[in-house]
């Protein structure tokens, strides 16, 4: 059975100049029959034409199918992409007004540092003078301890000769001068 070019075009559903180029493309031109002005062409000849063109359009349905995942995929990641660049805009943003309020933390407590250490400073002064002065206090005690010390072994080498009474009288009022002047009571 055989059938022209034009016929086996519109049976596919594709143009003449498709089967035409797809005779071409399968180097058949040659084996094709011509009756009149028309190219006949017999069972095995449609079967390849059929067989390359579903191919073609299995590859073009394929080509377009894998376009349009690509594209869609590409479509996905670029709303991925901007979601995600949103994100981290976010946390950046975050992040700066946290190290914004360590940063006024930080400065609040270098402040506070400087002005314990300006305390610190005048207290070590101030052990410093009252040091000083408790050792010129203890110094002066010294001294009078040893002066009343003295006082009373003064008072205990007196001579024993005198009389009694004179002599406890006498010795009562040294020793309450020397009681007197460590209470210091008049």
């Amino acid at each position: 059975m055989n059938i022209t070019i034009k016929e086996l075009a519109d049976e596919l559903g594709v143009s003449k100049t498709t089967i035409s180029n797809t005779i071409d493309m399968l180097g058949i031109q040659q084996e094709l029959k011509k009756i009149g002005n028309r190219f006949m062409l017999d069972e095995i000849q449609v079967s390849k034409i059929k067989t390359q063109i579903m191919q073609s359009s299995e590859m073009k349905t394929s080509q377009k199918l894998q376009n349009e995942t690509q594209s869609e995929t590409q479509k996905v990641q670029s709303e991925t992409e901007k979601t995600l660049i949103s994100f981290l805009e976010t946390q950046i943003s975050i992040l700066h007004d946290q190290l914004t309020a360590k940063d006024a933390q930080i400065n609040m407590l270098g402040k506070s540092l400087q002005d314990t250490s300006s305390a610190l400073t005048a207290a070590q002064e101030a052990l410093k003078d009252t040091t000083a002065a408790l050792t010129a206090a203890q110094a002066l005690h010294a001294g009078t301890i040893k002066q009343q010390l003295t006082e009373h072994s003064v008072i205990s080498d007196v001579p024993s000769d005198f009389d009694s009474k004179s002599d406890t009288s006498t010795q009562n009022k040294r020793q309450k001068k020397i009681w007197q002047r460590f209470f210091r009571k008049n």
